[in-house]
């Protein structure tokens, strides 16, 4: 569950009291602080960032699991497939209604462009894929002795390709096919909720934390103040490459601006067990029109 603390005493808006979280008996919503905590080892650190890249590029959020043969698994929904990643076994996992796909001793699991590049392989072979956010993939397989191969167009490019008239197959071909065979269709996969969009309009509680995660991209945290009668609510809005510099850069503590993002929800580890946090990755950014006077 989401973790909320009621309040029960006033805060002092005022933007120049030196603050870098909520006072105590305040309630504090996380959004993507929890997976940076500052209790989590280097590693863990540097794995939490990777996931956070990873959500954004494939616009889903990561859900960790325990599978009882291969460990831990971090799983995300993309649109009609499924990708899982078990790194303790350095297993990647594709699934959809008709197919799956495993690439094993996986070596590499990195965002390139605006897609998912996994390396795997053994000495004989390398395998390549490559996951775009609406599902699609390229998969290549190479000998070891010769370079791994780039993707130089989106991956949907190659999957809104149509297929010479020839080679579909007619309606009654495919009930023909059903009907020959005594197993069941495939039950598809369900269909995931898009990231929840949100516009929220509050105060920067102190100039957004910059860093560089270990495959090269920029993350901004900022914590954001919303103020509502006698309580105010904090949330903790991160910021990805261009727009992280821009916002470690450009916002200001105390400033009022209005952020446009989405929501999503992710399963930490906690003293105790698991715990869901949420997290809102920014889109863009406004700043308030000061009121007109009368």
């Amino acid at each position: 569950m989401i973790e909320r603390e009621p309040q029960s005493h006033p805060v002092d808006a005022d933007p120049s009291r030196e603050s870098n979280g909520p006072a105590p008996g305040q309630t504090e919503t996380i959004l993507a602080a929890g997976a940076i905590s500052e209790s989590l080892s280097p590693a863990q650190e540097a794995e939490a960032a990777n996931l956070d890249s990873i959500s954004r590029i494939l616009k889903a959020s990561v859900q960790e699991r325990q599978d009882v043969v291969l460990g831990r698994c971090q799983r995300f929904d993309v649109l009609a497939a499924q990708l899982e990643l078990y790194p303790d076994r350095g297993l990647v996992r594709y699934r959809r209604a008709s197919l799956q796909l495993d690439v094993a001793n996986v070596s590499r699991v990195g965002i390139e462009k605006s897609w998912l590049r996994v390396e795997g392989g053994d000495q004989a072979s390398r395998t390549v894929l490559f996951l775009h956010p609406n599902g699609s993939l390229t998969l290549t397989v190479v000998p070891d002795d010769q370079p791994a191969p780039a993707q130089t167009t989106a991956p949907e490019a190659a999957a809104n390709e149509v297929l010479p008239p020839q080679q579909l197959p007619s309606p009654a071909d495919n009930a023909n096919a059903e009907s020959a065979t005594s197993e069941p269709p495939a039950q598809k996969l369900a269909q995931p909720e898009k990231p929840e969009r949100v516009v929220i309009t509050g105060r920067v509680g102190r100039v957004p934390e910059l860093r560089e995660t270990p495959n090269g991209h920029f993350v901004a945290r900022m914590p954001l103040a919303i103020h509502t009668g006698e309580k105010t609510v904090w949330h903790t809005v991160l910021f990805f490459d261009d727009q992280a510099k821009q916002a470690a850069a450009t916002r200001t503590k105390g400033e009022v601006i209005t952020v446009i993002g989405y929501k999503h929800l992710r399963t930490i580890p906690t003293k105790n067990g698991t715990k869901q946090v949420e997290q809102i990755f920014a889109a863009a950014v406004q700043t308030p029109k000061p009121a007109k006077k009368s």
